[in-house]
């Protein structure tokens, strides 16, 4: 099976609460939106679509809702907040059936740097939402199982008496189906501070090897963070569904759970 990604971009605006004075108060987005179609690659072709029938599709449905004010102009929006959650499952609604050569895998919607969507073919009913964060740690790659000749081999530089530190960028994502009344599947502004009383301000201008006691015994890899990061959220997290790390542009960790296959 073949995964074909089309990136588009289109701006739109909603509302929000009613300001004291009874003014209107709306608040507008610069949307970036990968569509991903999955088919069988043509013989003859050598294609699995056309991009150009993908980008019919896509620019019919962007022409709906491209420079609208949500709430008032599109339907959909009219019962159901224009949250993130709920504009992945209207355009999953409005498209699904149109692709005729390949099947609707996947929609991203990036609605800022910070913040972004994503629902999947297999399990369209639910929404995976994805919050960046920030924080910048020193550490020092060092296994206590190990000798240190064995260390030295193993992890070179990264093994520096005085360790070296890194711009992490950490990824979390919840998964659920959306609130009727909301449109999201989390309290975003609880969920943001419980990442980052729990882990940003833990980790954040620390040396992990000196200053965590948590990481006494433990060798602080990107993979035993992911590990560490979870078990600090996943009880206070309810709907928690993966954490992923960038500990540099050329290394990405993820991690689904200690459950997942």
């Amino acid at each position: 099976m073949m995964y074909l990604t089309r990136t588009l971009f289109f701006g739109a605006v909603h509302r929000l609460d009613q300001s004291p004075t009874g003014m209107l108060r709306t608040m507008g987005h610069d949307y970036k939106i990968d569509i991903t179609v999955k088919g069988k690659v043509n013989k003859d072709t050598g294609i699995v679509v056309n991009i150009v029938d993908i980008d019919n599709v896509i620019k019919d449905t962007l022409k709906k809702i491209d420079g609208k004010l949500l709430d008032d102009e599109v339907s959909f929006f009219k019962k159901n907040k224009p949250s993130v959650e709920n504009l992945l499952l209207y355009f999953w609604s409005e498209m699904n059936e149109l692709f005729t050569d390949a099947k609707l895998e996947r929609i991203k919607i990036e609605q800022t740097p910070f913040t972004s969507g994503q629902i999947v073919g297999d399990d369209a009913m639910n929404v995976y939402v994805t919050k960046l964060f920030y924080f910048s740690t020193a550490h020092r790659l060092h296994s206590n199982y190990i000798s240190d000749e064995e260390n030295i081999e193993l992890f070179g530089k990264c093994n520096n008496l005085y360790g070296h530190g890194h711009n992490y960028k950490l990824e979390v994502t919840v998964k659920g189906v959306p609130d009727q009344n909301t449109g999201v599947v989390t309290h975003y502004k609880k969920f943001e501070d419980i990442v980052n009383e729990n882990v940003v301000e833990l980790l954040d201008h620390k040396h992990i090897n000196a200053d965590l006691e948590i990481f006494k015994d433990v060798n602080p890899t990107s993979e035993m963070l992911l590990y560490v990061i979870w078990d600090l959220l996943y009880d206070k997290i309810p709907n928690l569904y993966k954490i992923g790390v960038w500990e540099t542009e050329k290394n990405y960790f993820e991690f689904y759970g200690p459950d997942h296959v």
